[in-house]
């Protein structure tokens, strides 16, 4: 935690699958690191994970980086049927100044869009969020964090239903145009700043029907 209010993650320190099996943090490499940076308090954050050899790859983002497709047709629905899927895990992190975290977009900037993202409250509270052209649906349901959740939203004959772990956590009527010249991106927002992502994704998969 920086003087100025903000965060600085390093990133991993040390992945036991591909190097040895024990490490030791010393309490001097702490203090030396809070003096480098002029931090006030640091946070350590560690997890264990058991396979049989065989991981399910996922994306991974700290606050930084993402995966761009390059726009086609094949990603634009015009106000037809459409539904987005994707399975994440939110790291439960927050810039201080953050209200959103982009999972996924499609727009050039314009209305002209769909979006899946999470929205945080001024009481800390989560939200799933989806945008389909100028039209707002939010989940009726907090958002669990640091919990792998599977994520739908979807529009079918006009009807946009968003789901949480096959739950339908909120539906709305819209004819928004989804249909843009922009990429199509995961973990941020191309013509959004402050909105990285800051968790794991994996399976994302677009359909053309409802």
């Amino acid at each position: 935690n920086l003087p100025d209010g903000s965060e600085y993650s390093p990133g991993w320190v040390l992945n036991f699958v591909e190097s040895s099996n024990s490490f030791d943090l010393s309490h001097q490499g702490v203090v030396d690191a809070l003096s480098l940076f002029e931090a006030t308090t640091a946070n350590v954050w560690w997890q264990v994970g058991a396979t049989d050899g065989e991981w399910f790859p996922s994306l991974d983002f700290y606050g930084s980086g993402q995966v761009e497709v390059p726009n086609n047709d094949n990603l634009n629905f015009g106000t037809g049927d459409f539904a987005l899927s994707l399975w994440y895990k939110s790291y439960g992190q927050w810039d201080s100044l953050q209200v959103a975290q982009q999972l996924l977009a499609k727009h050039d900037g314009g209305s002209d869009s769909y979006e899946l993202q999470l929205w945080i409250e001024n009481d800390g509270m989560v939200f799933l969020t989806g945008i389909v052209g100028d039209d707002l649906l939010v989940a009726d349901v907090p958002f669990r964090e640091r919990r792998l959740s599977h994520l739908v939203l979807s529009r079918s004959n006009g009807l946009v239903s968003m789901y949480i772990d096959g739950e339908n956590v909120g539906q709305m009527e819209s004819a928004g145009n989804t249909t843009s010249n922009g990429n199509l991106v995961l973990g941020y927002d191309t013509y959004s700043d402050g909105e990285n992502l800051r968790g794991s994704m994996t399976d994302v998969t677009v359909y053309s029907s409802g």
